[in-house]
């Protein structure tokens, strides 16, 4: 699904907030939304797994659903309230010397405001901003301020009904009906998962639990890499 090689082309950063992409409330996205959702997102873009660096926003309760589809090299950043995604990748972001050293372009995968002083401060910098998001969702300003906009289809448009839950083509053959990106724990293994208030990430600490979010890195799953729901 994702091309990988090794390249001269200059790398590039890539940070999706991927809530932002489905077209639809979270909470009820199916699992093939979520899928669609970035695989149509890195396609459109290009994606070049080992050259390009993924890093995907998500609010902790969408954790294992995003770890699970996304590639292994992916970095998912998390926080929890409100615009928890954004501003966790807007953190990512923030640091433009960093980014311009290492970067010639950046793409942000959402149409979502909260990314407009991102957008300037990376260009700013030097570096190119593309935006990629779905055109009846974006903010115009965000659109406007970028170097280049690259529009995006909403899954439900390929999807239809099966864009939200209750109706999954992947559950239905499988039987799992409605386990979402839970039933995919073991595929945990390669990530790098860190909370964006705390700091924390998956590779730093043998256990943490999160008051918040109810998320542990103590008595996973085998196979999880130290994450796992708290009781």
């Amino acid at each position: 699904m994702f091309k990988v090689e090794e390249s001269a082309t200059p790398r590039r950063l890539i940070a999706v907030d991927l809530e932002n992409l489905l077209g639809v409330q979270p909470d009820i996205a199916s699992q093939s939304c979520w899928e669609a959702a970035l695989s149509g997102l890195l396609d459109s873009v290009e994606y070049c797994e080992g050259v390009d660096r993924l890093v995907v926003g998500v609010g902790h309760d969408w954790v294992f659903t995003v770890a699970d589809l996304a590639p292994a090299s992916a970095r998912i950043v998390t926080r929890d309230g409100f615009s928890g995604a954004d501003l966790a990748l807007c953190d990512e972001l923030a640091d433009t010397g960093f980014i311009a050293r290492r970067y010639q372009q950046v793409i942000i995968g959402s149409g979502d405001h909260e990314f407009v002083e991102s957008v300037r401060s990376v260009r700013a910098c030097g570096a190119v901003v593309t935006v990629a998001a779905i055109a009846v969702q974006a903010s115009s300003e965000l659109a406007s301020l970028a170097d280049a906009v690259v529009w995006l289809e909403r899954p439900a448009i390929r999807l239809g009904e099966y864009a939200t839950v209750g109706i999954n083509t992947a559950d239905a053959q499988s039987g799992l009906g409605g386990l979402g990106g839970f039933g995919g724990l073991g595929g945990l293994g390669g990530y790098s998962v860190t909370d964006a208030q705390s700091g924390f990430s998956n590779a730093d600490a043998p256990s943490r639990v999160d008051a918040q979010s109810g998320l542990s890195s103590a008595a996973a799953p085998s196979g999880a890499d130290g994450l796992a729901l708290a009781a």
